[in-house]
């Protein structure tokens, strides 16, 4: 499975005994369901490491069934490996297996994508009069009675037989040979939901003494997250350039001095910026993100007619051909298209650039770089020498932290950060900031910068520098007076 790079894997005639999974020395997983002696039957599904994340649970049903769930960025996958009686068996077997898998597949969740895979010692045959949904004409021999059972099954699930649906050379759709090397079978089968049946991009066998049957599904799994969601989302950005505009800042300036007189002296701070955001919001509006619309009119109409052919390439080769050749044409003026809006993008750097506009420029230099990661630096001591081990490079911050204070460093070493600050900052003033000096704090502040999680933007508390000072004076002479009694409590 490794060498081949097989992402999950149903298996048939597993021979395990009793139920549960099993973790290999590479670390892929084998969840099994079969009897308590073994037997000849038993079913299993491999999952290698890479994608043992998106394992949202499996069932073991039978030990002719299992059932498997993976978590996926379309739609939820569920895969139902199974492993039917011969040909020979009874119709009592046959019954009773078809009807624990109805049963299995009737539980699936809606929407759910729903792959039904295994031996099912079915021959479908290339015949599909009146059943061009559900198979296509590539099958190969004659179908049998677990033919007919099986097509039953997807014609009443909605499912695709997906190895029939694709031309290979009759070598690579056989799936069992016999001993003797004389008779060959395709009783093989991966099956898809006919909604799904686009994202099954191949299905054909890899020669052995039992055919391997492998199909390319073009779906992203997503692994499960352990993490809480957060329950808050950071506002959108207040539209800021609005204050360019004349007496709207005046006007908001007026309105914020109003609603600030109406509060109470002792007012918290959530109190100020949710009257910050809430007029922000009513007089300039928020800004939100549009995507460029860069195909052209041309391109949606080749798309359109596209779709219009997609459902009925399955069953006619005029229209097969025809949608290739659409395909083919959607992509290359697509591309076109693309390339229109690079070079209409490089031509606005140009221009930013040839006029000294630096913030345009580099907003179309990340646009067209996309997001970028910082990466970690790492940390050397005082001559140089790379840091490795986290107790050397914890210490490296805690002598930083010493030497910007301008203390001594602790004798001991500890573990708890609050060791490393000074109880005495000597450029901390033991008093609070003034009116003025907050005021002049808040002309100091850098513009076009991002908003902390409060959303309040720099250019919002400029708008009016003398009444934010006094807004802002009173929260910082709490913060004073809170930090004096901490210190006067140790």
């Amino acid at each position: 499975m490794e060498k081949m790079r097989i992402a999950i894997a149903g298996i048939s005639e597993m021979r395990w005994r009793g139920n549960g999974t099993t973790t290999t020395s590479s670390g892929n997983l084998v969840m099994h369901s079969g009897t308590k002696d073994g037997g000849r039957s038993g079913v299993g599904i491999y999952v290698s490491k890479q994608y043992k994340q998106a394992l949202i649970s499996w069932s073991p049903v039978s030990d002719r069934i299992i059932i498997a769930r993976f978590r996926c960025k379309a739609r939820h996958i569920t895969i139902v490996q199974c492993y039917a009686p011969t040909e020979d068996a009874s119709d009592d077997i046959k019954d009773d297996f078809y009807n624990a898998l109805t049963s299995s597949l009737t539980r699936i969740e809606r929407g759910y994508i729903k792959i039904l895979m295994g031996d099912f010692n079915a021959k479908i045959g290339p015949k599909n009069n009146g059943l061009e949904t559900i198979m296509g004409r590539h099958g190969v021999g004659t179908r049998s009675n677990n033919g007919d059972r099986l097509i039953d099954l997807c014609q009443t699930f909605q499912l695709v037989i997906g190895g029939i649906a694709f031309p290979h050379k009759e070598i690579h759709k056989y799936t069992w040979t016999s001993p003797n090397g004389h008779t060959r079978n395709q009783i093989d089968h991966i099956c898809i939901s006919r909604k799904w049946r686009r994202s099954l991009m191949d299905v054909r066998n890899r020669r052995s003494d039992h055919e391997l049957i492998i199909g390319e599904l073009l779906i992203k799994l997503r692994r499960n997250s352990n993490t809480v969601n957060r329950t808050t989302r950071r506002p959108p950005p207040i539209n800021i350039q609005r204050l360019s505009e004349s007496n709207l800042s005046t006007r908001m300036a007026t309105t914020l001095r109003e609603e600030m007189t109406t509060q109470p002296l002792n007012h918290s701070w959530e109190q100020t910026c949710s009257i910050l955001r809430s007029t922000a919001e009513e007089m300039l509006g928020t800004r939100q993100r549009r995507r460029t619309d860069w195909t052209s009119a041309h391109t949606w109409e080749l798309i359109s007619k596209r779709n219009s052919l997609k459902s009925k390439a399955d069953h006619d080769c005029r229209a097969r051909d025809e949608h290739k050749e659409l395909c083919k044409m959607v992509k290359k003026s697509a591309r076109n298209d693309k390339r229109k809006l690079l070079d209409k993008l490089a031509e606005n750097a140009e221009s930013a650039a040839n006029t000294n506009n630096m913030r345009s420029l580099y907003q179309i230099i990340s646009q067209l770089t996309g997001s970028c990661h910082r990466r970690t630096q790492p940390v050397r001591d005082t001559e140089g020498r790379l840091l490795t081990g986290d107790e050397a490079q914890l210490q490296r911050w805690r002598q930083h932290f010493m030497e910007i204070s301008c203390t001594e460093q602790p004798s001991s070493t500890q573990d708890n950060f609050r060791s490393i600050v000074p109880s005495h900052n000597l450029r901390v003033s033991p008093t609070a900031p003034s009116i003025r000096e907050i005021k002049d704090a808040i002309r100091k502040l850098k513009r076009n910068k991002a908003a902390g999680d409060d959303g309040i933007p720099a250019e919002l508390l400029q708008i009016n520098t003398q009444l934010m000072a006094e807004t802002l004076h009173p929260h910082f002479n709490n913060i004073w007076e809170r930090k004096n009694r901490a210190n006067n409590t140790r």
